[in-house]
């Protein structure tokens, strides 16, 4: 759906002052709420990993303006761990109310699509990713780039997250996202069945991640991650992370990609 047409379902739930009154709460703006409806379509944010606790934030809460890094679709070989391209073609596409892959039970598709919704709730209730510029030298640092230094803040609403939940939720209303059956021809002319019934074709949507060695590895990690009772205070740092991974993920190539990549 076109990012167009997200906010124009949005306007016409709730003016865009909505949240003027709530003060008390900063991270609860309708400025948030956009970016965050945009973000799983043009996902621009930086991910850190913060000192001295190892922790995951998100630097901003950006969204494109211009969507260059949809370009990444073109090459989905080569830029198979981006973001944009994992959004739209890969894992999280269930955030579009997609499937990622036509093998997975349609019933397992929609448990992970609720469970990845939950997730979010519980983070626009609570955001313990929350960081922000320090321009005070004697403030609590905890991540710095080469220009600024940042610290950490006590966890808040964020109602971004409440955005990626609306997406996903109208995209699951859209026949672009949800009508995956190619259209048969009419005997006599007519327009195309959208969903011929009966259809015996079992033909894959898409073999991806068995040939595309960044999507085998985004396969790999997630079926590992849901196999495995992970011993999370064991993974303090991302060289904990990789040498769990390389233990766990045997083929050479793949290897490869996790030290080349690992952040």
């Amino acid at each position: 759906m076109l990012l167009t047409y997200h906010d124009d379902l949005l306007n016409r739930s709730i003016p865009a002052n909505y949240f003027v009154d709530l003060t008390n709460f900063e991270y609860v703006t309708n400025e948030l709420l956009v970016a965050g409806l945009h973000y799983p379509d043009v996902p621009c944010n930086e991910l850190v990993i913060t000192k001295p606790d190892n922790k995951v934030k998100y630097l901003n809460y950006n969204t494109c303006s211009i969507p260059l890094p949809l370009l990444y679709l073109f090459d989905e070989e080569g830029n198979g761990l981006k973001q944009t391209v994992q959004s739209h073609r890969g894992r999280q596409a269930i955030g579009h109310s997609m499937t990622f892959d036509p093998s997975v039970k349609m019933i397992d598709i929609r448990q992970k699509i609720l469970r990845r919704l939950e997730i979010l709730y519980m983070l626009a209730l609570e955001d313990d990713s929350l960081i922000t510029k320090c321009n005070n030298k004697e403030c609590n640092i905890c991540y710095k780039s080469f220009f600024s230094n940042y610290t950490c803040l006590d966890p808040e609403p964020n109602i971004f997250w409440v955005g990626q939940i609306l997406h996903c939720i109208q995209d699951s209303y859209s026949r672009v996202h949800t009508v995956r059956t190619q259209p048969q021809p009419t005997q006599h002319g007519g327009e195309p069945q959208l969903n011929p019934g009966g259809t015996n074709d079992t033909t894959p949507f898409s073999d991806k991640e068995t040939n595309l060695l960044s999507f085998k590895l985004v396969k790999m990690i997630g079926d590992l991650v849901d196999s495995t009772q992970l011993e999370i205070e064991t993974l303090n740092t991302k060289e904990d992370i990789v040498a769990f991974l390389i233990k766990n993920i045997k083929e050479p190539e793949l290897q490869k990609i996790i030290r080349k990549k690992s952040k």
